[in-house]
């Protein structure tokens, strides 16, 4: 029951949270997003602690993977 996170078409700057059905992309198998997606991610921090650093780690052998920007917004 938890929400579909945002994704982002890089193409056309598309935000959707079911960007399959906006884009009306058919099928299971041919499902590519024409200049590809981003997934949006919403990750709280505890700000009574301060951050010392940020690391991505990547374990995929078949898809890109990359951070393309971090928001630090003290509360």
């Amino acid at each position: 029951d938890v929400p579909r996170p945002y994704r982002v078409a890089l193409a056309s700057g598309l935000v959707s949270n079911r960007l399959e059905t906006d884009l009306k992309l058919k099928g299971f198998n041919d499902r590519r997003i024409p200049g590809g997606a981003a997934t949006l991610l919403y990750l709280p921090l505890d700000g009574q602690k301060e951050l010392r650093s940020l690391q991505l780690e990547t374990m995929s052998n078949d898809v890109v993977i990359g951070l393309m920007g971090v928001t630090l917004v003290r509360p």
